[in-house]
């Protein structure tokens, strides 16, 4: 429950954006719809039965969702262009200084990485201000060696939930919770975009959207 309450705004705004972004993207939805309808037991819900649901007694293994291709894809990807929390994190160096990246830092002094920052390093992400969930799929990025360090490259720069000692503790839950949200709408729905006027991400320590709304028509998907 903690872990719930403590996280469901970043969650949502993570949310919102990968809504979004699937939404504007026919192809990559359709690609996903065959993902997530492949899981068992399914997550397809009939709409002519009372609730709604069919099978309320059993839910895919998470290890199954989590391993989907394409589904954390663009859970990460979201996660890499709209950081949730996406400015400074402070620290302070040891008082006897500490060496960074081969700079010596003076003790006691207060320093910071953003999110929003390293996520947006040309030379680890290509194109960084475009949503392409498809550097993210290790099928397509490791062709080689070279493409097998670059990969590693992207997931430590990652930093959507911090590192280290001091990393979000509620991380796992969070992509767990998302990809089971994902998972559900995407094997039920298709989404398309209604009004998403101020979808820009405020400048803010949790950062939603400027116009805190995003509308969306769900359209039953056909059995």
């Amino acid at each position: 429950m903690d872990h719930s309450l403590a996280g469901q705004e970043t969650a949502g705004i993570a949310l919102t954006y990968a809504t979004w972004h699937i939404s504007k993207s026919p192809e990559l939805q359709r690609q996903l719809h065959a993902e997530v309808q492949s899981l068992k037991p399914s997550l397809m819900t009939d709409p002519k039965a009372a609730s709604g649901i069919t099978n309320t007694s059993a839910l895919p293994d998470p290890k199954k969702v989590d391993s989907l291709p394409l589904l954390h894809a663009i859970v990460t990807e979201t996660l890499r262009l709209h950081a949730p929390i996406p400015g400074p994190q402070p620290r302070q160096t040891p008082k006897n200084g500490c060496s960074i990246g081969g700079y010596y830092i003076p003790g006691d002094v207060r320093i910071a990485s953003l999110a929003y920052t390293l996520h947006r390093d040309k030379e680890v992400f290509p194109e960084p201000e475009e949503w392409n969930p498809e550097r993210w799929v290790e099928e397509k990025t490791r062709k080689s060696p070279e493409d097998e360090v670059k990969h590693r490259e992207m997931q430590r720069v990652f930093w959507a939930f911090g590192s280290g000692g001091r990393m979000c503790v509620g991380s796992n839950f969070a992509m767990n919770e998302m990809k089971f949200i994902l998972a559900f709408i995407y094997a039920n729905f298709e989404t398309s975009i209604v009004d998403d006027e101020g979808i820009e991400q405020e400048d803010a320590y949790t950062a939603r959207p400027i116009g805190e709304k995003l509308v969306i028509r769900f359209t039953p998907l056909k059995t």
